[in-house]
Order: C-alpha cells, then sequence, then structure tokens
C-alpha cells in the first residue's frame, strides 16, 4: 500500500510549484514564448537526463525480462486506452468536432511532467527508467494518430508527421537507457552526477511549466465545460479502478502492474492543447481538460493510488 501522508506531502509540494508558475506569469515574470522555451528545456533536456541517470543507479531488477514487460505493457496499455475513450465519446454523444480531443484526453496523460515525480517518491529512481518504457508509444501515436484524429485528414501541407517529431529526445534516451541497462555499462561517476543534477532539476522546473501555462488559459470560459466533468471523472477515477481490476489478470510482475495504474490515475497531456491549436481542434475543450484533470488530480491521484496499490 502506498503512504498516503508521503504521497499527499509531494502532491502538494508539486502543487506549491505549479502555483509559483501561475504567480510568476500574472507578474509577468513569464510569457507565453519563455514558457515555451522552458517547456522545451524540460522534454528535450532534463526529462532525457532524468530517464538515462534513473539506469545509472542500482535496482532490485536484474536481467531484461523487466524491458520486454514494460514494453509489452505499454502498447497493451494505449490499445486499451484507445477503445476505451471511443466508447466514452459514444456515450457523452459529443459532437463531431469535440469527439478528437475528448478522445485524446482520454488516452494521453502527462507521464513526464507529472508521472516521473510521483514514481521517484513511489518506487524509486528505476522507476523512472521502465516507465519511460511503457509509454514510448506515447511519441508515436501522438503524431500519428493524435495529428489524424485532430485533422481528420486536413493536416497543413507545411505541418506534416515527420519521424523527428516521433524520433523525439525522449525516445531517444528511452533507447539510450536501455543499451546502457542491457550492456551493464558503468558510466563515469562525474557524467553520471551530470546526468542526476540535470534530472533532478525536471520536477520543480516541469511543475512550474504546468502552472505558467494554466494562468495562460481563459479560467471563466474553462469551468463552463459541463461535459468535460463527466470525461474528466471516467479518467481519473474510473480509469484506474478499470485498470487495476484488468492488470492482475494480466501475466506481469507485481511492479510493472503498479506502474499501469499510475499510468491510470494521471491528467491529461499538455500537447493534446498543442495539437488542437497547431491543427484547428477545439482548443477551447483541450484547454479544459488539461486544465481540470490537472487542478484535480492532485485531490484524486493520492487517493486513489491509497486505495488501489
Amino acid at each position: 500500500m502506498v503512504d498516503i501522508q508521503v504521497l499527499l506531502t509531494t502532491m502538494m509540494e508539486l502543487f506549491v510549484f505549479i502555483v509559483v508558475g501561475y504567480i510568476l506569469v500574472k507578474k509577468h515574470q513569464i510569457s507565453k514564448e519563455t514558457n515555451k522555451q522552458i517547456s522545451g528545456l524540460v522534454v528535450n533536456v532534463l526529462s532525457p537526463a532524468l530517464i538515462v541517470s534513473s539506469v545509472c543507479v542500482k535496482s532490485d531488477y536484474d536481467g531484461n525480462d523487466i524491458i520486454w514487460q514494460a514494453l509489452g505493457a505499454g502498447v497493451l496499455l494505449y490499445l486499451f486506452l484507445i477503445l476505451l475513450a471511443k466508447l466514452v465519446n459514444r456515450c457523452l454523444k459529443a459532437d463531431e468536432h469535440e469527439a478528437p480531443v475528448y478522445e485524446l484526453l482520454m488516452v494521453f496523460s502527462n507521464t513526464a511532467f507529472i508521472g516521473y515525480p510521483i514514481l521517484r517518491v513511489l518506487y524509486g529512481d528505476f522507476a523512472v527508467f521502465v516507465f519511460s518504457l511503457m509509454h514510448m508509444p506515447f511519441n508515436i501515436l501522438i503524431f500519428s494518430y493524435g495529428v489524424y484524429l485532430i485533422g481528420k485528414g486536413s493536416v497543413k501541407e507545411n505541418q506534416k508527421i515527420s519521424i523527428g517529431n516521433i524520433l523525439s529526445m525522449g525516445t531517444i534516451s528511452s533507447l539510450l537507457a536501455i543499451i546502457i541497462y542491457m550492456t551493464h555499462v558503468n558510466m563515469p561517476v562525474p557524467v553520471v552526477d551530470f546526468l542526476s543534477m540535470l534530472g533532478n532539476a525536471t520536477i520543480p522546473i516541469s511543475m512550474i511549466v504546468i502552472g505558467a501555462s494554466l494562468a495562460f488559459l481563459p479560467v471563466k470560459e474553462i469551468i463552463n465545460e459541463k461535459k468535460l466533468y463527466i470525461l474528466i471523472a471516467i479518467k481519473l477515477i474510473v480509469l484506474p479502478i478499470i485498470l487495476y481490476l484488468l492488470v492482475w489478470r494480466l501475466p506481469f510482475n507485481d511492479f510493472i502492474k503498479s506502474l499501469i495504474v499510475v499510468s491510470g490515475a494521471l491528467p491529461s497531456a499538455s500537447m493534446v492543447v498543442i495539437l488542437s491549436t497547431e491543427y484547428e481542434g477545439d482548443v477551447k475543450a483541450a484547454s479544459a481538460g488539461v486544465f481540470l484533470t490537472t487542478l484535480f488530480s492532485i485531490i484524486t491521484m493520492p487517493f486513489m493510488l491509497n486505495m488501489l496499490l
């Protein structure tokens, strides 16, 4: 069972960083462009460093079986999420404009910005590495299935899906971490220390980015998106329960099963807003979904994970 006090303390600490980011925007210390640049720093430098450094420490899991279980679990997880998202859309009777965004809000979660910090607290550094493997389908699907869903065949010529988008730094760092783990390479201490220092910066800076991002959203309009509250309840409460009931019947070890449940409790990914903006989707619904799931997850995650893990 998860230590609820530790998890609540962690969520409160993360929330404080979110508030700091929000205040910095309101005080005109961070602009949209600055926040975008900081977000790029987290995605392309800090998070990859955290992933690679996570395999440079000793873990209780030896052998390559954990890698294949994580990859297999990831494929099954995303297939299930896509099917569930389509079912939820039917139940909500979402219109043609809302449906693609609602589907992406259900499928894609904030694995790096919120998932990594929570996993470090619950299971240690190695969990970040395994979690990154489990969610490798994210980058592949968000820039293929996600773009198709939002664009519905009307993707602009200068915004075509590219291998460069799919092979992001997150994917590359996960592949590098696999090589290091499987070959048992002993990284030089200065390199490990350097990567660890960069990786440690991921947590506070990523939370500040989230807070800053929320500050740019039209809150008054967002809270009136009533249909989204049903989707949020399904994503943050129903989904982790369903995954908990399903995973214990699958041939994975308990560690992998726990990571699947954690995946189901995370809020929606900010990439949904970015895709909706670039490919002319329902930006309002996307912004509302990301904002509200992030806000409510501060309360739901500690209790859901304490109950299920």
